[in-house]
C-alpha cells in the first residue's frame, strides 16, 4: 500500500484525547515539540474490520 491510499483516521473523542496526552508526555522526554498524527487506509483500501477507535 502506497502512501497516498491512506487519509486522516475518524477518531472519538476519547482516543484524541490519548493521543495529546501521548505528544506531551513525549515532547516533555524528548525535549522537542511532537505532533501525533493518526491516519487509516482511505475508503477503497480499506478492510472489513476497523482498528481500534475508529468505529464511528
Amino acid at each position: 500500500m502506497s502512501p497516498g491510499h491512506y487519509e486522516f483516521a475518524e477518531l472519538k473523542p476519547e482516543v484524541v484525547d490519548e493521543i495529546r496526552q501521548a505528544e506531551s508526555k513525549i515532547s516533555e522526554l524528548s525535549g522537542h515539540p511532537i505532533t501525533l498524527i493518526a491516519y487509516q487506509p482511505d475508503s477503497e483500501f480499506r478492510s472489513t474490520d476497523s482498528p481500534a477507535g475508529t468505529e464511528t
